[in-house]
């Protein structure tokens, strides 16, 4: 029995991995081709990978309306395993116990663009923040994993998308719903998520 768990394990980590790599292919897809990433959803299901934009993410509650509406299509498509793509500033310390609280990132003046990949599958989290860099025009030229910190787990708005239990039928139908009517468009994208 503790074989089998541990074989359920691997292959939940294993296509969590996956999951992060397609994610990471979409950013820099977006980056090079736009110089941007819209936020995404994108969740994996029996049928491959579902992919969800918001229409609009200019205030906190297009943010908190985002992370619910990721919430309804882990519900009403099925998904095993989700990963939030989102792209912001962020503010490291340079030396330990340095304060950095008191401004917001998008204001300090040693803000770090990144790329923050939120990922999870029954049991198993993983995230990671890459740097985005840039040349002297302001182009897309990689992301590097740098300088970034490594976390155990992740919380927030973003963080915790999947049910805690197999939603029922109707539960899929009503999120699947709810989704729609909040103005989001799901698209299925098979095995690819680059938008072609």
């Amino acid at each position: 029995m503790l074989d089998m768990a541990r074989k359920q394990n691997g292959f939940r980590r294993e296509r969590l991995v996956g999951l992060l790599a397609q994610a990471r292919n979409y950013a820099e897809w977006n980056l090079r081709n736009h110089g941007q990433i819209p936020p995404c959803a994108m969740a994996l299901n029996k049928d491959g990978i579902m992919m969800m934009v918001p229409p609009r993410i200019g205030t906190e509650h297009d943010k908190d309306q985002f992370a619910d509406a990721a919430r309804m299509l882990a519900v009403g498509y099925g998904a095993e395993a989700v990963c939030m793509i989102l792209e912001s500033w962020a503010v490291f310390a340079k030396r330990p116990g340095q304060n950095i609280s008191d401004t917001p990132p998008s204001q300090s003046a040693d803000r770090v663009e990144v790329v923050v990949l939120s990922a999870e599958i029954k049991g198993i989290a993983a995230q990671q923040i890459f740097t985005i860099e840039r040349d002297d025009a302001g182009l897309f030229v990689e992301l590097e994993e740098k300088m970034t910190p490594k976390f155990d787990e992740m919380e927030g708005r973003f963080a915790r998308i999947l049910p805690p239990k197999e939603p029922t039928d109707n539960q899929a139908q009503m999120a699947r719903f709810v989704v729609a009517g909040l103005g989001y468009v799901v698209e299925g994208r098979g095995k690819n998520p680059i938008w072609n």
